[in-house]
């Protein structure tokens, strides 16, 4: 059990230093180490668990929206030196960052997909 808590905390760390908010995931590690307390084992392991997959799947879903940003940035240099007008495409990026920035991953994937998607339909 004791691992599993260790491993648990380091993780939720992990994402809280890439700027992932973590307050769902401490408020599951308080609730873990109160059913340790309390001597339910089982809710515990529940909650450490839970606490566990869902920094697993925010870093997952983090790494998703950079990788997408990053490629549609390449897209759209290449894009550019090709002589494709990218003004609205770089404003639509520059949103994609922001969203990044405060940690709406989805957001900021969902835009770099649409922009990667518009300048791929451009090009075509």
């Amino acid at each position: 059990m004791q691992a599993l808590l260790s491993a648990t905390v380091m993780r939720v760390s992990e994402c809280q230093a890439s700027g992932i908010d973590t307050a769902d995931m401490r408020a599951l590690i308080h609730k873990a180490k109160e059913a340790l307390r309390a001597g339910n084992y089982a809710e515990a392991m529940t909650s450490f668990s839970t606490c566990d997959a869902l920094a697993r799947a925010s870093r997952t879903i983090q790494r998703e929206a950079y990788d997408a940003i990053s490629e549609t940035a390449s897209l759209v240099r290449a894009a550019q030196r090709g002589g494709v007008d990218v003004a609205a495409f770089l404003e639509a990026l520059l949103q994609a960052k922001t969203a990044f920035g405060r940690s709406a991953f989805g957001e900021a994937r969902e835009t770099a997909d649409r922009v990667r998607a518009d300048l791929e339909h451009l090009q075509a």
